[in-house]
């Protein structure tokens, strides 16, 4: 059963609504809770044209700069945000899952 809570338009407490009902949103596969976000990481290889696209909650996905992700000079157009006809991506920050924050962040300092 979940249950969410009703505020009024004043910020006070009316009440709940329950149901039975779970949720619609597929589950985070880090946590479990649900999922509103995917992982955006440009993958290469046989899957050149694709991202991770790992379902994650808010609090496990990890926000990083576009500038740290090695990929976008060479596929800018996997992002998302990018317009083809500016030519350049639109936002300067994209979520990640854990493990391909892990790699840009080995990335980044074997750079330094």
């Amino acid at each position: 059963m979940s249950c969410e809570r009703i505020v009024g338009t004043d910020g006070q407490a009316m009440g709940f609504i329950c149901t039975r009902v779970t949720s619609s949103r597929p589950p985070c596969e880090q946590c479990g809770a649900d999922a509103t976000v995917l992982c955006d990481y440009p993958l290469g290889g046989s899957k050149e044209g694709q991202t991770c696209d790992k379902k994650l909650c808010r609090k496990c996905a990890v926000r990083v700069d576009v500038e740290s992700l090695p990929e976008v000079i060479r596929h800018p157009d996997m992002l998302p945000g990018f317009d083809p006809i500016v030519g350049r991506l639109q936002g300067d920050t994209v979520d990640v899952c854990p493990a391909h924050a892990r790699y840009i962040r080995a990335k980044t300092e074997r750079e330094d």
